[in-house]
């Protein structure tokens, strides 16, 4: 009798846990990407009205997970802005990303009725948010060429050197394009924006926000 019943529980898991026909495989992914935010911020008294970061570069690596279910890959990521004028990373974080494809991710393996697998893939547009705890520093300030910079530090009670802790969120669109199985060139527009009203600096209340191109590969770990 315990033979049957073992024998019973598993036929019934080998039932339950066989691939179907065209199913989705859940797999991990990486996308990196490279970009051009030409932000604005303002800070307290020191920059009250908008002044251009002047940032070089994003760097914005994601590793997601694939969720064919619900045409979304989910994950985390890591954002930095590099080079600029204020500072060589005047903003650097790591947050959650989702990335939502409406008519199917772009990549995937699916099982097939023999058992065999196979990698699929497709020109798809997707919606793109990501929220980021983020520390924007201020480290330096331009300063005219006639202006004297020890003089200036000697004087420099509002000096605008600071670090806010601040979440930023973005959204975007975009669209990935297959240049291969295992490799997806993608490209999109997002809309980046944070603000903290009670930073502790001289500096006040902090903010930022701008538009932000962003390229770059993605790649399956099947």
């Amino acid at each position: 009798m315990k033979k049957i019943q073992l024998a019973a529980i598993v036929i019934f898991l080998a039932l339950t846990t066989s691939p179907k026909a065209n199913a989705l495989v859940e797999v991990p992914t990486l996308r990196f990407g490279l970009g051009y935010a030409p932000l604005t911020f303002t800070a307290g008294t020191v920059f009250k009205d908008p002044e251009p970061l002047g940032n070089m570069m994003t760097i914005n690596p994601m590793f997601l997970w694939d969720m064919p279910g619900i045409r979304t890959r989910l994950g985390v990521h890591f954002l930095a802005d590099i080079g600029s004028k204020y500072g060589q990373v005047s903003i650097a974080g790591m947050g959650l990303t989702a990335i939502f494809y409406p008519l199917g991710l772009s990549s995937g393996r699916e099982f097939r009725e023999d058992f065999s697998e196979i990698v699929k893939t497709r020109v798809s547009p997707y919606f793109q948010v990501q929220i980021t705890p983020a520390k924007m520093s201020i480290t330096k300030k331009p300063l005219p060429s006639d202006t004297n910079f020890a003089q200036e530090m000697a004087n420099s009670v509002n000096w605008p050197y600071f670090s806010a802790l601040v979440i930023e969120t973005s959204f975007g669109i975009g669209v990935d394009y297959p240049i291969g199985n295992d490799l997806i060139l993608f490209g999109g527009l997002h809309y980046r924006a944070a603000a903290y009203k009670e930073q502790e600096t001289t500096t006040g209340s902090v903010s930022y926000s701008g538009m932000e191109l962003l390229v770059g590969l993605m790649t399956n770990f099947y």
